[in-house]
């Protein structure tokens, strides 16, 4: 299964599920068994936790034993994308903004920070998923497989956009980018270069897994680093200083 386009429905075994159910290292210890030495290289579809269990004697131990593989799989890193959707909030008031836009043939502008999620949550998070840097995918969801966290926010957008019937308004990313400094070691300017070079290849190239023919126009943020800002990652943003001289070469 190793390399190929098959996906892997792996199996929990009916008696294992006592013991997954009450203890987190057990699972833990389980996904590190069989499944952590090979997510690199092989797709895991699905993973099944017992067979033919409820009713019997092992089903109050399915629920929690579900919560705790995901649980450990998620400190690996295996992880399905999240079905974007608009909060109860915001709902109506994005159906009438699409209207709108459906009706003028006009897209949306969003910001999509890959950076924010990496530094927030670097356990989960690896620095090559959120600079595009990954040489295999580290998602898969359904049909989709996602090399970046970028590809993974858009279409977590598509996402929301579809479930409100406008999946056919485009998205134009309003704001991207990653600090040079300020949150160290998440900031730094290799990091910057990195992210911002391979945003530029990767947006000029192709688009989404959800919606792979679209081009997404993307904006870089930001032109220059702002002094009058917030110290810390706030003024660190720009790809000049305020003399115009660059932070670091990117074209």
């Amino acid at each position: 299964m190793r390399g190929s386009n098959l996906r892997v429905s792996l199996g929990v075994r009916n008696q294992d599920l006592p013991s997954l159910a009450s203890s987190p290292a057990a699972a833990t210890r389980w996904v590190n068994r069989n499944v952590a030495p090979y997510k690199n290289n092989v797709s895991f579809g699905w993973i099944t936790l017992g067979n033919e269990v409820i009713p019997g004697p092992f089903a109050n131990c399915v629920a929690p034993a579900m919560n705790n593989i995901r649980n450990a799989l998620r400190s690996i890193g295996l992880f399905r994308t999240y079905k974007g959707a608009f909060t109860g909030e915001t709902v109506t008031v994005m159906r009438n903004v699409t209207a709108f836009l459906q009706r003028t043939r006009a897209p949306i502008m969003v910001n999509v920070y890959p950076y924010f999620a990496y530094a927030s949550d670097p356990a989960h998070i690896s620095l090559n998923y959120a600079t595009f840097s990954s040489q295999t995918p580290v998602v898969v969801d359904g049909p989709f497989k996602y090399f970046n966290l970028f590809d993974a926010q858009v279409d977590a957008y598509n996402s929301a956009l579809e479930r409100i019937n406008a999946g056919n308004v485009p998205i134009i990313v309003s704001e991207t980018g990653w600090p040079t400094s300020g949150n160290y070691p998440y900031t730094s300017i290799p990091n910057a270069q990195t992210y911002n070079k391979n945003l530029i290849n990767h947006v000029n190239r192709q688009g989404t897994p959800r919606k792979p023919s679209r081009i997404t126009d993307t904006f870089i943020f930001a032109m220059f680093n702002e002094n009058q800002k917030h110290s810390g990652v706030e003024q660190n943003w720009g790809l000049f200083y305020p003399n115009t001289r660059p932070v670091y070469p990117l074209f």
